[in-house]
């Protein structure tokens, strides 16, 4: 299987995909630009791409379509952004990453805990041997009233850990 990568990361994501081509024995090539019309001809001759959060309207479907592209894959949990209908009428089987809920619910509830708690702020600090309070101190999650946007299955699970909390 030939497989193309759009809005690859040379920093980090390279390595793992050369990895995974390595024991799973695909070929692929790559390119840091997200897919638009004016550059999936890039596409051409690979059997699957893989994206990640970028729009992927039914325009740009059939342009990889076209090129002979039957299989999708994102980087991501979440699929909202392919128009997965248009890519089933076209024959596409369209794929994302496997992730448990809980994974992604608790990294947010880290970033929330360290805001509270001004770890940012707090790290600067120490590193210059500032160690007064003034400034520095953080609120308590227990007494405060949380939003969350979205409650499919990670906002959910972000609910339920949160209550643990005691947070509203």
């Amino acid at each position: 299987m030939r497989l193309f990568a759009y809005a690859l990361r040379e920093y980090d994501e390279l390595g793992y995909m050369k990895e995974a081509a390595s024991q799973l024995g695909f070929e692929f090539d790559w390119t840091s630009e997200y897919p638009t019309l004016d550059n999936a001809s890039l596409a051409a001759g690979h059997d699957a791409l893989c994206i990640i959060t970028n729009p992927m309207p039914a325009d740009l479907l059939d342009a990889f379509h076209a090129v002979g592209v039957k299989n999708l894959a994102t980087r991501t949990i979440g699929y909202e952004h392919i128009d997965v209908a248009h890519a089933r009428e076209l024959g596409m089987r369209v794929a994302n990453a496997p992730y448990p809920p809980e994974g992604v619910a608790n990294y947010a509830i880290m970033l929330l805990l360290m805001a509270q708690r001004k770890v940012k702020l707090l790290a600067r600090h120490s590193l210059a041997q500032d160690f007064g309070l003034h400034g520095k101190l953080g609120k308590d999650i227990s007494t405060s009233t949380v939003g969350v946007i979205g409650t499919g299955r990670i906002g959910a699970t972000v609910v339920r850990h949160l209550s643990g909390f005691g947070c509203k």
